[in-house]
């Protein structure tokens, strides 16, 4: 029990840390010009208070529906939308594809995260909003 009790002890202080940093960073983001294509994130974006300009989510199939196009085509023909995050998964890398054509950045995120520990997900995510100021 005293083994348990430590790690869990140095879990939350590694895991406090890691809050502060993220909240500090993603603070001075302009996530307000980012768009994304994935729900996958919806609890990272509402534990970090992220207010993304649009989430459009196609479904698991990753087909995008002619209404999110024009959606985003509008909002893009705006000038509003900096940065375009999908799924890394998206076999059809469709997403990537739309970025490409508007001349966009796009930014690929992992949620299964196969090459890292908790803290190396959370922290590579971050880093990926905040590369899109």
């Amino acid at each position: 029990a005293d083994i348990y009790h430590q790690n869990l002890f140095e879990f939350k202080k590694k895991i406090f840390v890691l809050e502060e940093k993220v909240f500090r960073e993603v603070d001075n983001s302009t996530s307000s010009s980012q768009v994304f294509f994935t729900q996958d994130y919806q609890y990272f974006e509402d534990y970090f208070g992220l207010k993304p300009l649009k989430v459009i989510f196609s479904g698991h199939d990753h087909d995008l529906k002619v209404m999110d196009v024009r959606e985003f085509d509008l909002l893009v023909k705006k000038g509003v939308v900096k940065c375009v995050f999908g799924n890394v998964y998206d076999e059809r890398n469709s997403v990537l594809k739309l970025a490409r054509n508007y001349d966009l950045k796009y930014v690929g995120l992992d949620l299964i995260g196969d090459d890292g520990d908790y803290f190396q997900i959370i922290e590579r995510i971050s880093d990926a909003v905040i590369s899109c100021n």
